[in-house]
């Protein structure tokens, strides 16, 4: 579920980027085969996850119940090098998407003056706030996996057991990773107006 998380923020990311960086192409290159694609993919990938349950492990009859200890190292540093990548490759993309929103609004937003180019004044701002709120969800969720992530990844590089002490730090790290889950709503609430109206909306104890 954490590759399919990180990668959903990247595509979501890639979407942005496109129509931030390549406005002209947006129209091309999303469509709604793209987008069922984008929408499918992550959840493809998340079944490569069920691979220690189809074999690809170390369990054995009578073996202590430690994460661990029962999945493969080079499963780990698969799951590891994916992630990492993934995470590089938002970061990449989104300060592109920071590059190019910087120079807008110091070159190009000046010279908007007729109706047509003020109507494309506002479409990229709406894409730039949406770019925020990608952002600070791609960061936040990279602050909050990746600590632990660096523990799996010595793990599989490593031929040494967790010390007691750094077993129970990775313990706690995955609290902190779960803890993403809990800040997501929080920020689209912060980030997003129309998340908010819809959540009084839901919420709302008028019958009217």
């Amino acid at each position: 579920m954490t590759l399919t998380s990180q990668l959903t923020v990247m595509l979501a990311t890639l979407d942005r980027y496109v129509a931030i960086c390549h406005p002209h192409k947006y129209s091309k290159f999303i469509n709604e085969t793209t987008s069922n694609v984008m929408c499918i993919l992550p959840w493809l990938l998340a079944i490569f996850d069920l691979l220690p349950f189809l074999g690809w492990n170390n369990w054995l009859p009578g073996m202590s119940c430690v994460y661990g200890l029962l999945f493969s190292k080079l499963w780990y540093g698969t799951t590891c090098v994916i992630i990492y990548t993934i995470s590089a490759m938002t970061f990449l993309m989104y300060l592109s998407i920071l590059k190019t929103a910087w120079r807008y609004h110091n070159k190009i937003k000046p010279q908007q003056t007729d109706h047509q180019n003020q109507m494309k004044t506002k479409a990229m701002e709406k894409d730039i706030r949406s770019a925020k709120v990608t952002g600070v969800v791609a960061l936040v969720f990279s602050l909050c996996w990746l600590p632990y992530k660096a523990i799996q990844l010595r793990d599989a590089v490593s031929g040494e057991r967790r010390s007691p002490l750094l077993n129970e730090i990775g313990n706690w790290l995955v609290f902190l990773g779960i803890f993403n889950s809990v800040v997501n709503p929080f920020i689209y609430g912060w980030k997003r107006p129309d998340f908010k109206r819809q959540c009084k909306k839901i919420f709302s104890c008028s019958h009217s």
